[in-house]
């Protein structure tokens, strides 16, 4: 799902694809739900909070970074960059990475799977050389298949693994933190672990593109040990697609065998008469070996395989395409398909291309687009974990292996060969040179054959032209002459072509050394800045601590006199404290005492209180004084201070302590309300205080 960024808007919509429209408040930059309605189709996607797409956005870009094909020096780093922003996403954040599924998809326990790039190799090294996948279980089962079955099959040699695709190899790293060598990486650690005989054992299906590439990759190292390469799994390419070989026949019937049984068919005819296809999705290239799936479906044919169809994901031939291999199989009439991947391993193609239901342009969503079958299955198996063709490749490896011991027995008697050699010997060493492979002469070094050949043409041309010289040469003679010196000065030019090419194979893994040096001494460089670096900082931290320290052990010192300062005047102050404590407790006893005295010699007062009717008029708020209304007295005589307060909460009025009578609401004329009223004397030096309660008369007037 494609998240929008803060404050963007989406204004168009594809029926069938969801999508979030974004409210945004700049004020408070909260996030406000909103519910959609498009039409009766509409789902809608309603969500509490905005989730910040900023860290989603920087992993991308991380991943960005290690999908390349290119290794660099900061391949590593970036790995383990990625793969830590993606661990510090929430599940939210996680769930706005575009790539998520490079992180996030579960393909498999990678520790199960071995990478094979230990060190320790022995003289000899098979290095099984694939594409890649990043499908862990896949994996193991299908490229490790292969790797486990050649080890088992050659016991006194190392097996080591490449992958050509970078990509799939940071994938792999930056995911699961497995390593895995790509093709330089192995190939200089065979020649760092003093490898010999060297024997690529390639896992690709044929002589395409990706084979090229691995041919070229090696040529800077034939100098430095024997490098022997198998055939890949479908062998040779013939010239058009009739042409076929036992490779081929080998792995057809193990793939239809494997599709059919896995289908619970006993075998392909079986699942013919049930109204069973077999759908095979190989790749496809622009190569010329191409013509390879079409080869592939001759085969089919010529086994009896009338319901195997070959097709390609990427199309090409034209012929192998999923719209045209559908209509191949719906004129055949088949009502069942079950699709399985033509690949070794059962990766993104198969996972995807093929086998992803919700893609509308997988071969799945197509055939089953197409309404013509009653079924459509997938088989999402790689050609590697089938034993029979992890058999093949043992096979391939035993061949190059068989292949460059004939190599190396004309390799012997070509280096037997000196500029006196008979021609017999040299005649007999060319026939066995020239009876060899490609693949098996470049295993030989052919400078000593080419030297004595070009012994024999100079011979043979000195005693021409000796005989060309004479008074009475015959023009055959003079003829023969001048093709013996060609023939030499031809001979001469092999030799030299051949030193010229020993010395480029020198050139090419001097500038190699001189180019690996270079990126060491770089490494070696930015590593010593980086330690110069630590090293600085780490003086500069413990600059810092020591003056840290020093400026903590200043203010513990100050701390230490500020403390026995504070005790000091602690102890003063507890002192002091105490004294007043004394001076107050005397004080408060003396203050005792002398009121006790005094209590003693107070006369009891005893007031008597007399009270006259008041009136208030009838209306709200009606407010009149009262102590007019009362006379008290005491045993001195009359008292002229006292205070007063009482109130009728029937009748709603209050006699206040200021004298004052209020009448909250009015009442009526002629009504009479009594209100008890206390009266108190506060007393005096000589007299205790006294008070009494009266009843107050109060006639409502106009």
């Amino acid at each position: 799902m494609q998240w929008p960024e803060k404050g963007s808007m989406i204004s168009k919509w594809t029926d069938g694809e969801p999508f979030v429209a974004s409210f945004w408040s700049e004020k408070n930059e909260k996030w406000y739900g909103r519910q959609l309605t498009l039409d009766a189709k509409a789902a809608t996607l309603v969500t509490d909070s905005w989730v910040d797409p900023a860290p989603a956005k920087s992993v991308d870009e991380l991943i960005a970074k290690i999908q390349v094909q290119v290794r660099t020096d900061t391949t590593d780093a970036d790995c383990a960059a990625a793969k830590e922003a993606w661990d510090a996403l929430s599940d939210d954040e996680k769930a706005l990475v575009q790539e998520y599924d490079y992180f996030g998809l579960d393909t498999g326990d990678a520790s199960k799977d071995d990478p094979l790039n230990q060190d320790g190799i022995s003289e000899n090294e098979i290095l099984v050389v694939s594409f890649g996948t990043s499908f862990n279980d896949s994996r193991v089962a299908t490229i490790g298949g292969v790797e486990k079955a050649l080890q088992a099959a050659n016991p006194d040699w190392s097996v080591r693994r490449a992958f050509t695709a970078q990509i799939i190899i940071n994938h792999i790293q930056a995911r699961d933190g497995e390593k895995i060598d790509n093709m330089q990486q192995a190939l200089d650690r065979a020649v760092a672990n003093g490898v010999k005989n060297l024997v690529i054992a390639p896992t690709h299906l044929m002589h395409g593109a990706e084979y090229d590439e691995l041919v070229e990759a090696l040529d800077v190292y034939k100098s430095q040990m024997n490098i022997t390469i198998a055939e890949p799994l479908l062998g040779q390419v013939g010239a058009d697609g009739t042409v076929v070989n036992a490779d081929k026949e080998a792995v057809a019937k193990a793939v239809v065998a494997a599709a059919a049984q896995n289908a619970n068919y006993a075998d392909a005819a079986a699942a013919a008469t049930d109204g069973a296809a077999i759908v095979l999705m190989g790749h496809g290239t622009a190569h010329e070996a191409a013509v390879t799936y079409e080869q592939m479906q001759t085969q089919m044919d010529q086994l009896g395989y009338t319901n195997v169809f070959v097709g390609t994901v990427e199309g090409e031939p034209a012929s192998t395409e999923c719209q045209a291999v559908i209509q191949k199989v719906k004129d055949a009439g088949y009502k069942k398909v079950f699709l399985r991947p033509l690949m070794v391993v059962a990766g993104d193609h198969a996972n995807n291309d093929m086998a992803d239901a919700e893609d509308p342009e997988s071969w799945v969503s197509q055939f089953t687009a197409a309404e013509a079958f009653d079924s459509v299955q997938c088989q999402i198996a790689g050609l590697g974990e089938i034993e029979a063709i992890q058999q093949i490749y043992v096979d391939h490896v035993k061949a190059a292996l068989e292949g460059a011991s004939a190599a190396a027995t004309v390799a012997e008697q070509i280096a037997a060969l000196t500029e006196n050699s008979t021609a017999e010997d040299v005649k007999a060493a060319r026939d066995a040179y020239d009876a060899l492979s490609d693949a098996q002469k470049a295993l030989v070094d052919e400078e000593p054959l080419l030297k004595a050949e070009k012994a024999l043409a100079d011979a043979a041309a000195a005693a021409a032209a000796e005989a060309a010289a004479a008074d009475d040469a015959t023009l055959e003679q003079k003829l023969a002459a001048a093709e013996a010196k060609a023939a030499a000065a031809e001979a001469a030019q092999k030799v030299a072509a051949a030193a010229q090419a020993k010395a480029e194979q020198a050139k090419n893994w001097a500038e190699k050394s001189q180019q690996d040096a270079q990126k060491e001494a770089k490494a070696a460089k930015a590593a010593a800045e980086a330690a110069q670096a630590e090293a600085d900082a780490a003086k500069s931290a413990a600059e810092t601590a020591k003056a840290e320290a020093d400026a903590a052990k200043a203010a513990a010192e100050t701390a230490q006199t500020e403390a026995e300062t504070q005790k000091a005047a602690a102890e003063q102050a507890q002192a002091a404290q105490a004294k007043a404590e004394g001076e107050a407790k005397a004080a408060k006893d003396a203050q005792a005492k002398a009121e006790k005295a005094t209590a003693s010699a107070m006369q009891k007062n005893t007031i008597s209180v007399q009270a006259k009717q008041v009136k208030a008029k009838a209306k709200k708020k009606t407010t009149v004084a009262a102590k007019k209304a009362f006379t008290v007295t005491n045993a001195k005589g009359k008292v002229s201070y006292y205070k007063i307060g009482g109130n009728d909460k029937k009748n709603n009025v209050t006699v206040k302590a200021n004298g004052k009578i209020v009448v909250k609401k009015g009442l009526k004329k002629g009504k009479t309300v009594k209100v008890k009223v206390l009266v108190v004397d506060s007393g005096n030096a000589n007299y205790t205080p006294s008070t009494a309660i009266v009843t107050l008369k109060i006639k409502v007037t106009k």
